[in-house]
């Protein structure tokens, strides 16, 4: 059980600087079940609602690539 820091870099769709964010992804304590995710919907700042992120390895420098916005917001599985 515990919480997993999950670094992920975000460019704007114009070319404009990205920011790397790193989020906390809670886990669930019920039936000490460690893969069972908690909604975390409300945890990501309102600039990253409904952009799709990749995940980049710690230390790693983010790409030039640029994620579209989804059209539903980011969900746990």
């Amino acid at each position: 059980m515990g919480d997993n820091p999950v670094a992920v870099a975000v460019t704007a769709g114009n070319g404009a600087a990205g920011k790397t964010y790193t989020l906390t992804i809670k886990r669930a304590a019920l039936y000490n079940d460690s893969n069972q995710l908690v909604d975390y919907t409300d945890t990501i700042p309102a600039e990253l609602q409904g952009v799709r992120v990749k995940p980049i390895a710690a230390g790693q420098k983010p790409g030039p690539r640029s994620y579209p916005p989804t059209t539903r917001p980011l969900k746990s599985a």
